[in-house]
């Protein structure tokens, strides 16, 4: 459900159904000396608790590609990009290179084993939270304050020069447009503006995938 990638629009939900059965027939052997007979609403809770449990450990992934969306789409609107939409995780519409960004990283995760931490760290939660054990409400709080203040960090690595540039470019067109008012500035600038910010995403790729990954890897640190 929300797992990135796996939980795209553009996976049947059958395949990912049947990847769900195929996690718990592994996994069941492993926690099967912590189950209990369910008694009264045992089970009823114990189905509850599972289901937050794996909504925590799968949200904390998606708010890094959550966060990659939001500045990318913020550096599609510094360089005056913002209109040619596109569509991978969701069916909702994003800039291009919103889209560019959130795609890479789905692919940075899927490249660094993504899914075989997803399954070994669902294991390891049983030892951290038992079957029919509600998660405590202040840790799942916690981590998500952490897991958002690290790809915020990350997403304003990332757009740091596109803010500088936006500021730059869009003062030096102001003036222009002030010194020359009958100069139609801002439809001069946009073609402008657009090249040197498509130049400077070209420039800046290597640190890109470079501070994404390190992110990755510390999202799969385990905790």
């Amino acid at each position: 459900m929300l797992v990135p990638g796996l939980s795209s629009a553009r996976v049947p939900a059958r395949i990912r159904l049947y990847m769900a059965l195929v996690i718990a027939v592994v996994i069941a052997p492993l926690v099967e000396p912590l189950a209990q007979r369910p008694k009264d609403l045992t089970l009823l809770r114990m189905v509850i608790g599972e289901c937050l449990t794996g909504m925590m450990l799968g949200a904390m992934a998606r708010l890094l590609i959550e966060a990659l969306e939001f500045f990318g789409s913020a550096i599609a609107s510094y360089i005056g990009l913002s209109g040619i939409a596109g569509s991978i995780e969701d069916g909702q519409p994003q800039p291009a290179l919103g889209l560019l960004m959130s795609a890479t990283a789905v692919l940075l995760l899927m490249i660094m084993d993504f899914p075989l931490y997803l399954v070994a760290n669902l294991v390891r939660s049983y030892s951290v939270i038992p079957l029919a054990t509600m998660p405590d409400p202040g840790a799942m709080l916690r981590n998500a304050i952490a897991t958002l203040s690290a790809a915020f960090v990350v997403g304003a690595q990332i757009s740091a020069p596109f803010i500088i540039y936006a500021i730059i470019i869009n003062a030096m067109f102001g003036i222009l447009g002030r010194l020359v008012p009958q100069l139609p500035s801002y439809f001069v600038s946009v073609p402008f503006v657009a090249l040197g910010g498509l130049m400077i995403f070209y420039l800046v790729t290597g640190q890109f995938l470079l501070v994404l990954s390190s992110a990755i890897s510390n999202l799969m640190v385990p905790r």
